[in-house]
């Protein structure tokens, strides 16, 4: 090891208090505008509707059925950005396999910064309550928080709300 760095100290950042209402260094439009100049990608929009699909489920069955195309715009270094309409003509987009709750934040906060206007995080896996014979679909309005790593991230709540699932919340946002 150089002599130099034999005796360098730092402090432990997860034992330091946090300041959450800082910003963050790693803002997500940073993060895409130098993947875009490193990969020589368009700055353009993804579409305004997107599902996060962290099963990979809907992204594969678009592609084996030739309904996706890459997103030329969609500039994050670790996932691909599938292009397809809806039946109503509406372009959206999808993400597979975005697994883990800080992984798939980082690819919402990208997604957001890249012209998404509506995000859906859909999966097959994970229901805990019977609720009828599959195939069914679970729509997510609120989640058990959970895990060290999330001390380190956000002031500790016992959960976490979407929109009108909060008591006294009058819609998203």
């Amino acid at each position: 090891m150089a002599p130099a760095l034999q005796n360098l100290s730092l402090p432990d950042p997860t034992a330091t208090p946090k300041d959450y209402a800082a910003p963050s260094v790693f803002r997500p439009e940073h993060l895409l505008r130098e993947a875009r100049r490193q990969r020589g990608l368009p700055d353009r929009d993804v579409p305004a509707v997107c599902v996060l699909d962290p099963d990979g489920d809907l992204v594969r069955h678009l592609h084996r059925t030739s309904q996706a195309r890459p997103s030329p715009g969609w500039a994050c270094y670790h996932t691909e950005l599938a292009e397809f309409t809806l039946t109503d003509g509406t372009m959206a987009g999808v993400v597979g396999c975005a697994v883990g709750a800080p992984f798939a934040v980082l690819v919402a906060e990208q997604l957001f910064a890249s012209g998404c206007q509506y995000l859906v995080s859909i999966t097959s896996a994970g229901r805990i309550a019977g609720l009828g014979d599959p195939p069914c679909v679970v729509l997510i309005d609120r989640a058990l928080r959970d895990g060290g790593h999330q001390r380190a991230l956000r002031a500790a709540r016992r959960r976490a709300f979407y929109g009108r699932a909060r008591p006294g919340a009058a819609g998203p946002g």
